[in-house]
């Protein structure tokens, strides 16, 4: 038992309250294990007298002070995610979204014609999948029509504006359905006797319209001929072209005038381009009729360098005689190659080799097959 004067203190008041606790605790842990031996030692009375006033000399302000001057690590301004302000932003495999397009939209505003064409065409090829292609296409198209004529700069070339424009096939013996600024020539050569030397120049005044001027052997004769043509669809979106071709040509021996005109429709599939062409031969001779012309091409390009192609070129009329309607007719079917060798200067180096059958002819035969070879060159 504690002594009288020393319960007066509040320091022995806790002690004994302690020890109390202390003591019915440890019978209550103990009657389980009467077994063991070793039981626990009371604690000194003088070693609970000093824990009591070691606890109440703390300060829980004075820890708090301490613990806020421990040094914590500061913002420096540093986005982890954007360390680098040039990472694009990306959200699944070649596909984009709605905050990163907007924004990309608002850092090419500024730019000028040709290097935001240069900016939405590095952007599709960051995400060729992207939600906003149509758009993004759209808006290329009206630069593009802006800028005709204009460069754009990259890092190692140069690029024509005109060159990067919807990149049809060239028809072999169909007039071309994309208006381009380009030189074509080409040489043929037929059995029994038949020989054809062709050589045209086409100028861009416009993306959409061009006039052309050129020299070649028809089946009524050598024939010079010109004339414009207007491509009243002309979407790099969906790679389509529409086109009216207003051709005349002048007959020389013969001499004579033969308007032409024709409507002509182009797209690219892929690495597939067709292309459809119908029209009128309005032949100005007395009795020369109006023969129906036209045909279509269908080009595979297998590779950047070869492609294959496969042409039909209609050309018939009916005409009034005294015996009745006599139809005439020569269609032929043309087949070859293209090659595109890479150039170190600007413009599109084409060569072409294919040979020509008659599968249908009335009344007329200007040959029973042929070779050719075609060259364009476009700016």
């Amino acid at each position: 038992m504690l002594e009288r004067d020393q319960l007066r203190t509040p320091y022995a008041a806790r002690a004994a309250l302690t020890h109390a606790l202390a003591l019915v605790i440890g019978w209550a842990l103990a009657a389980p294990a009467f077994a063991q031996d070793d039981l626990p030692e009371e604690e000194p009375e003088e070693d609970v007298k000093k824990r009591f006033e070691e606890d109440d000399d703390i300060d829980l302000l004075d820890d708090e002070e301490e613990l806020d001057k421990i040094e914590r690590p500061t913002d420096n301004g540093t986005d982890l995610l954007g360390e680098e302000e040039d990472t694009p932003i990306r959200s699944g495999v070649g596909v984009d979204t709605a905050d990163g397009y907007r924004d990309y939209q608002t850092q090419v505003r500024e730019l000028g014609p040709d290097e935001e064409v240069l900016a939405w065409e590095q952007y599709l090829e960051s995400f060729p999948n992207s939600l906003f292609k149509d758009r993004i296409q759209k808006r290329i198209d009206e630069l593009m029509g802006l800028m005709y004529g204009d460069k754009i700069d990259r890092e190692d070339d140069s690029v024509d504006a005109g060159k990067r424009d919807i990149d049809l096939a060239q028809p072999f013996s169909l007039e071309p359905t994309n208006p381009r600024q380009r030189l074509n020539a080409g040489f043929e050569w037929g059995l029994p006797n038949y020989m054809n030397l062709a050589v045209d120049y086409e100028h861009a005044i416009l993306r959409e319209l061009s006039i052309h001027a050129g020299l070649r052997r028809r089946y009524s004769g050598w024939s010079i001929e010109g004339g414009p043509r207007w491509a009243f669809v002309k979407s790099t979106r969906t790679n389509t072209v529409v086109a009216l071709i207003g051709d005349f040509r002048v007959n020389t021996d013969p001499a004579f005038l033969s308007l032409k005109p024709q409507l002509a429709a182009g797209k690219k599939f892929g690495p597939v381009d067709i292309q459809l062409q119908a029209g009128i031969d309005f032949d100005t001779r007395p009795g020369g009729g109006l023969p129906i012309i036209g045909g279509g091409n269908v080009t595979y390009n297998a590779t950047d360098v070869v492609s294959l192609f496969a042409e039909t070129l209609l050309y018939m009329k009916t005409v009034s005689s005294e015996i009745g309607a006599l139809s005439f007719r020569f269609n032929t079917a043309t087949f070859g190659l293209r090659f595109h060798p890479e150039m170190e200067a600007e413009g599109d180096l084409n060569i072409g080799l294919g040979a020509t059958v008659p599968y249908t002819s009335n009344y007329w035969m200007f040959h029973f097959g042929a070779i050719a070879t075609q060259v364009t060159y476009t700016f």
